[in-house]
């Protein structure tokens, strides 16, 4: 009986906000393939997302993390579970605990490590080349 209610007003939630409450253990449940690309002999990883991830896909989600600013002007980050020196790109963690940002106000600004919570829509990448996750029209939540 109390799983069914706390299910029954986790549904109330995203109907009445909105949004979507997405931890990252969530968005690690993605496996990966290995692909060649014959005209370079690169060998990418592409993700498999499973049915509990490919139903956000398009969805308004919230989720905390640390940021991770790209360049010298601040005008592009990262957005990740960790840290910067256990990230994915210094410290080992894999392709799912990162995600790339395009912010609704592209004039934000944060420091590095800053743990914020950002509301967006989530988009899955699944053609490589790229992170796999995307944020779009991010804005922080207060």
């Amino acid at each position: 009986m109390r799983t069914l209610l706390i299910f029954l007003f986790s549904l109330w939630t995203v109907s009445v906000f909105g949004q979507i409450p997405t931890e990252w253990t969530d968005l690690s449940k993605v496996r990966f393939v290995s692909a060649v690309d014959f005209s370079t002999g690169n060998v990418y990883n592409l993700p498999r997302f499973p049915s509990a991830i490919k139903r956000l896909d398009g969805e308004e989600i919230e989720i905390s993390g640390y940021m991770l600013p790209l360049d010298m002007e601040g005008d592009t980050y990262a957005f990740s579970r960790y840290p910067y020196a256990a990230c994915f790109f210094c410290g080992g963690a894999g392709l799912e605990s990162v995600m790339s940002i395009w912010f609704a106000k592209p004039d934000q600004r944060f420091r590095l490590d800053q743990f914020v919570k950002l509301r967006g829509i989530l988009r899955l990448q699944d053609k490589g080349g790229d992170l796999i996750y995307l944020l779009d029209q991010a804005k922080e939540v207060e």
